[in-house]
């Protein structure tokens, strides 16, 4: 069966209920046609037997050929037309197979079948199909009571117009599952919209600090070591270190896939002969996205760089374990130590190359470290979690059960006020009781008017008031049932077995087959008890009330199932479309990583890979001074773009610092003073304002002295340093005026722009 035409195609829920609800139909309809011949041969005299089992298996194996041969491509008006026979003639055969003692009960079991393949139908026919073949076999089944009775087959119409009213429930039940299905599908699709923009530049945020990192940890360690005088690194070293930095920027981002854990691990630490360092590696750490073991393995390295830099100490000692799927690496020194809340904000090892780098891989890093007392750095990755999947798993079942509960409630209504009360009003006059059992109907309807009121305004009874809500309604069950003879049990009079159930449906449809089961369970065993105290019915008439039972509370069975199978299958859709989101996820932010990255090595070409690619093939000389300030420059603006990915008050000063920083490592004193408050200038307005700064700074010998000065309508930064002359290089952005002065031995330096 298709779904009605839509303006877009069908979505995962749309597709996996109409899916669920064809297979529903079909072995629901095998499994009900076999009870009701169970039951047949049961309440047959043993004389008779014989032939109502040879008609039933003939059913039975037509409905194994249906179930097999319904979906073959091309025979599906043949299936249709063949069914019709078949069970026009089971309807026809009602003087064989349906004893007298059975229609003493409203019903018989071949209505109880005609009335499930009728639901059938409507689950996985189109509207007109399902209509036509309900008034069929209902026609059909007329024609059997008439063969049957011809005297009395009047009495036959109230059962089988309540078998058009349960076409219509079933149809009006599928229409509201649809629709909710469709709806999930338009939450998820909205979801997934914004998981995917959150996800992409969430992923491209990552691929950032990542670069970031490897140059930290690369090109901007190296150019600094070259720009300083007197280096304590050697040229051999030197040129071995820039010739690593080349391949391991052009060797791009993390492979994805799967990585060794241990593998990684100990080549980095071999990278590192310099130190001693003691390495427990446990034998269980296996595989982890290539992501999480490359944020792992670089943010140990960069620990043991600080080690090799600043600790003071030549050993450290490296721990590696796992405990399910959480990684943890510790990198600890007994180090010099330091304050980590003293460091300051433009210094970027630890933010970008270790901090950042575990933030990016999805896991976090923790540094523990105190003046004299060493240094320890924990590194641990979580293992990978599905962002939102409960919550869709969640979304798509909160709307499948809606739609059910909205049906169901719609069922109860009918069969409470359609089918129960008039039972009620033409039986009141036999009742010993009659006020009793309005009473139990007035209680069931106030029910029905607090179940209505909850559903109208999108919310499930309280749960403290459900327990109340059922104990109302069996109390109501029982009173009524009191009142009946034995004779009278599960016939018309007997109007609370009709929907008793159906409450438990309504009320406990969330919590599963098991909490509807037991009440359906309860009110049954009760029924049947009450059933007993009146006289012990024959086998027939035993029969005959299996039927009626078996009529009445499988549909209520069947909807509680269903309802069951479809939060299952809400959460395979949810899985089918996490899936999908993530492959479209991936391919998207795969785009744009590709785009940004292809702009990052654009600018890193013109710039760092000559100098780099010069020192690694010795044809620049550490030692010459235009290579050093070129290197000073290079390493300066690496250490801008380091903090332009920070978050500060003032990202202009933030920025400045940050290249003043590379100055005094190189033994350069420099002042700064600011005036005027934090401006929001344009990124591209920043670099054209600090680049005269750089080049200035990368020529200064001794001293500098830079200046900021934010005026109304104007924001200037200035230095001096103590050369005459410098290449000042500045190129044009955002209006920025550039002024330069030389005089006395210093040279001055300005850009300007209005702001």
């Amino acid at each position: 069966m298709r779904p009605p035409q839509t303006s877009l195609p069908p979505g995962p829920a749309e597709r996996e209920f109409m899916t669920f609800a064809r297979q529903f139909a079909f072995y629901g309809r095998t499994v009900v046609i076999g009870a009701c011949s169970v039951l047949a041969v049961l309440a047959m005299p043993v004389d008779e037997m014989a032939v109502t089992a040879l008609i039933c298996g003939a059913v039975l194996a037509w409905c194994g050929v249906h179930l097999a041969c319904a979906d073959a491509p091309g025979r599906s008006r043949t299936m249709l037309a063949a069914d019709l026979v078949v069970m026009t003639g089971l309807c026809l055969s009602r003087p064989l197979t349906v004893p007298e003692s059975q229609t003493a009960h409203d019903s018989t079991w071949i209505v109880v079948a005609v009335s499930f393949l009728v639901v059938s139908y409507q689950l996985s026919h189109p509207p007109l199909t399902g209509a036509l073949v309900a008034v069929q076999l209902c026609l059909a089944d007329l024609a059997g009571a008439a063969l049957a009775n011809p005297g009395t087959w009047q009495g036959a119409l109230p059962v089988v117009s309540w078998v058009l009213v349960e076409a219509v429930l079933a149809r009006v039940l599928f229409g509201l599952v649809l629709r909710e299905s469709r709806a999930a599908d338009a939450a998820l699709a909205e979801a997934a919209a914004a998981r995917r923009d959150l996800e992409v530049a969430d992923a491209r945020r990552a691929a950032e600090r990542e670069h970031l990192a490897v140059l930290h940890d690369t090109a901007s360690a190296t150019l600094l070591m070259a720009s300083l005088p007197g280096s304590p690194v050697s040229r051999g070293d030197l040129r071995a270190q820039a010739a690593r930095d080349l391949d391991r920027l052009l060797a791009g981002q993390a492979a994805a896939g799967e990585a060794d854990v241990a593998a990684e691990l100990a080549a980095e630490i071999a990278a590192h002969p310099g130190l001693t360092v003691t390495a427990r590696l446990a034998d269980d750490l296996g595989t982890a996205p290539g992501a999480a073991v490359a944020g792992l393995r670089d943010g140990m390295g960069e620990a043991l760089r600080n080690v090799a830099r600043h600790a003071g100490v030549t050993a450290a000692a490296v721990t590696a374990e796992r405990t399910g799927p959480t990684l943890r690496v510790t990198v600890a020194d007994e180090g010099a130590g330091f304050d980590p809340a003293a460091v300051p904000a433009h210094r970027q090892g630890l933010k970008l190359s270790v901090t950042g780098r575990m933030a990016a891989a999805g896991g976090h890093a923790a540094v523990a470290s105190r003046p004299g007392r060493g240094t320890t750095v924990r590194l641990t990755w979580p293992g990978e979690a599905v962002p939102g999947a409960a919550e869709r798993d969640e979304l798509v079942g909160r709307h499948l059960f809606r739609g059910l509960r909205h049906a169901g409630l719609i069922i109860l209504a009918v069969i409470h006020f359609g089918l129960a009360l008039p039972a009620l009003l033409g039986s009141l006059s036999g009742y010993r009781h009659p006020l009793l059992q309005l009473a139990a109907f007035g209680l069931l309807t106030a029910v029905v008017a607090v179940t209505a009121a909850f559903v109208v305004r999108g919310r499930p009874w309280p749960r403290r008031w459900v327990p109340l809500a059922l104990a109302a309604v069996f109390a109501a069950s029982v009173a009524a049932t009191s009142q009946l003879p034995g004779g009278d049990f599960l016939t018309t009079p007997h109007w609370a077995f009709l929907e008793t159930g159906w409450f438990g449906v309504v009320l406990l449809g969330h919590r599963g087959l098991r909490a509807v089961g037991a009440f359906i369970g309860c009110h049954l065993a009760v029924t049947i008890a009450q059933l007993l105290a009146a006289g012990v019915p024959g086998r027939a008439d035993a029969a005959g009330m299996a039927v009626s039972a078996l009529a009445v509370c499988g549909f209520q069975v069947a909807v509680v199932l269903g309802t069951g199978l479809l939060r299952e299958r809400g959460d395979a859709i949810g899985a089918a479309a996490r899936d999908r989101d993530t492959m479209r996820i991936r391919a998207a932010a795969a785009v744009q990583i590709h785009a940004d990255q292809r702009e990052r090595y654009r600018a890193l070409h013109a710039t760092v890979f000559p100098l780099l690619t010069a020192l690694a093939e010795e044809s620049a000389d550490p030692a010459d001074e235009e290579v050093r300030r070129a290197c000073a420059r290079e390493a300066t603006r690496l250490r801008r773009l380091f903090a332009e990915s920070d978050y500060a008050a003032d990202q202009l000063i933030h920025e400045l610092r940050a290249c003043i920083d590379v100055a005094e490592r190189n033994g350069v004193t420099v002042q700064l003073a600011v005036r005027g408050e934090p401006r929001g200038l344009p990124q591209d307005v920043r670099r054209a304002l600090t680049d005269p700064v750089i080049t200035a700074l990368a020529a200064a010998r001794r001293t500098a002295r830079a200046t900021v000065v934010r005026a109304p309508g104007q924001v200037r930064v200035g230095i001096v340093i103590d050369v005459p002359e410098a290449p000042i290089a500045a190129g044009p952005a955002g209006g920025v005026r550039i002024r330069r002065v030389s005089g006395e031995g210093r040279l001055f330096v300005e850009a300007a722009c209005a702001a």
